[in-house]
């Protein structure tokens, strides 16, 4: 059996730009922002890139939850998907951001037409880990 397909991604910085993307009935597509909302329509072949894109950035098996803490500020972000199969992910975050979330970005803007900013610091290879000991 078939299930309603589902894409919401809504993310918004604290005291600037919040962006919402969401599909809808008929594959129409809601772009939504600070003082704005567009809606159009999305193609078969966009949506079916879509969720190829998300099974090659394997998005099926990120963690619920990417966040710093209790902060008030920073980047903050939630996904929900679900595709014809059923297949279906919760994500949220708070200035955290799970491997390829770039990738997720740039699909959504080549789906919806939006112009969200990818975060350019997400480069974990170089990671640098601060390690403090003591002896007594």
């Amino acid at each position: 059996m078939k299930k309603k397909e589902v894409i919401f991604y809504d993310g918004n910085a604290f005291r600037s730009t919040s962006n919402t993307l969401e599909l809808k009935a008929g594959n129409k597509g809601s772009v939504s922002g600070m003082g704005y909302m567009q809606e159009i329509q999305l193609t078969e072949r966009k949506i079916k890139n879509f969720w190829k894109k998300m099974d090659e950035i394997d998005v099926w098996h990120w963690e619920k939850n990417y966040s710093i803490g209790e902060i008030c500020d920073g980047h903050m972000w939630k996904l929900y998907i679900r595709n014809k199969e059923g297949k279906a992910k919760v994500v949220n975050g708070h200035s955290e951001y799970p491997h390829h979330f770039d990738e997720l970005i740039k699909a959504l803007n080549n789906l919806f037409g939006s112009k969200i900013e990818t975060i350019e610091d997400l480069n974990t290879e170089n990671e640098v880990i601060e390690i403090s000991t003591s002896y007594y």
